[in-house]
Parts: C-alpha cells; structure tokens; sequence
C-alpha cells in the first residue's frame, strides 16, 4: 500500500484520490451492510494494523481522590482495558483474514463489510480507540487537521492521515438512516467526521 498522507484541507486522501462515503447498503436488526472500495479496504486495514495505539492505563479512575484508594480500582480498570484490547486484536484479525466472512471481496476492487451489532459495537471502539490515541500522540490538538502553518515530519503526516481517516470511518459506520434519514438527501443530519474532540 502506498504511504498515506495528511491534507491541510483534512480530506480523506489517498494516492491523490478522494475517498468517498462507505456505502450502508442495508440494515436490519441483525446485521449492518456495507460497501467499500478497495482503496478504501486498504485503508481501513492500515488503520487497524495500528491497533491498539490508546495504552491501557489512559482510562483513571479519578483525578481527585487519594492516590491509596484509587490504587487498587485502578489496577483492576488497567486489567479490564487490556483484557478488552485482547478480544479487540482477535477480532481485528478474524476480520482482516483472507477467508473472512464480515469483510469479503465482492468483484473487483469492490468490498462488503457485514456486521452484526455486537461486531459493528467492537469496530467503533476500536476506532474510537485508534482515533484517541493518535490525538494524544499529535498533542491533543484542536480540530481534525494541522494548522495551515504545520511543518510536519513525515511520522507526524502518517499520524494526522491516520486519524483524520479513522474519524471518516467513524462517522460512516455511525450513521443511521433511521436517524438521520437517507445520505443522498440534502436534509440528512450527515457529516463526514465524527464531533472533535473538545
């Protein structure tokens, strides 16, 4: 795969083309059905090679309360985090697999992505995890996309490309046409990125 590379304008971009919107093209209350190009694919499987990118002990308990009583909840919310990272990683390669039945090839340079609900949970936090953690990496910045001032290094650009393109991905597999009505429609509550963080 190519490298991937941030835009000033925060685009989803990739060998000098624009990603378009992840395609759901049917829902019901078993599963969620999406398509993707294959760039998009790549894409996708790039970003969740990266994972798990958030450490485990991000999560505190509190901030405010003696260090001795938050010792040992702590460690128990430590524990829990990367027990939940490890179900988190098998699933990530049961879906990356060649013969995997949640992302398939369809035809040429077409893909399916089918989800249950409880897969369809696990990817958004896996996202939602990624995305996290390569704010914090990039200094929690504010917005979606470096200043127009940036002189970024090359790790820096893979970053912001990454979480740029992992909140393109949120926000597509967040949307709900019974929600938010049909994409297609100029009414519809739809947005490609997900809110910024505060």
């Amino acid at each position: 795969m190519r490298p991937i590379h941030a835009t000033h304008r925060g685009d989803p971009i990739e060998g000098g083309k624009i990603v378009q919107k992840v395609r759901l093209q049917e829902f019901n209350k078993d599963y969620w059905l999406y398509s993707l190009s294959e760039l998009e694919r790549n894409i996708l499987e790039a970003i969740l090679d990266h994972y798990p990118v958030l450490d485990p002990g991000y999560q505190q308990i509190s901030r405010y309360m003696e260090q001795d009583a938050t010792k040992e909840p702590q460690e128990l919310l430590q524990e829990c985090m990367s027990d939940r990272q490890k179900e988190n990683r098998n699933f990530v390669q049961k879906l990356l697999m060649p013969t995997s039945q949640i992302l398939s090839e369809t035809s040429e340079n077409s893909w399916s992505l089918q989800l249950n609900p409880d897969e369809r949970e696990s990817l958004l936090q896996i996202l939602n995890d990624i995305r996290v953690g390569f704010w914090l990496e990039l200094g929690s910045p504010e917005g979606s996309s470096p200043p127009e001032s940036a002189n970024l290094t090359p790790e820096e650009e893979s970053k912001w490309a990454l979480f740029q393109f992992t909140g393109f991905f949120q926000s597509n597999l967040l949307f709900d046409p019974s929600i938010h009505g049909d994409p297609d429609d100029e009414n519809a509550e739809y947005s490609d990125e997900p809110d910024d963080f505060d």
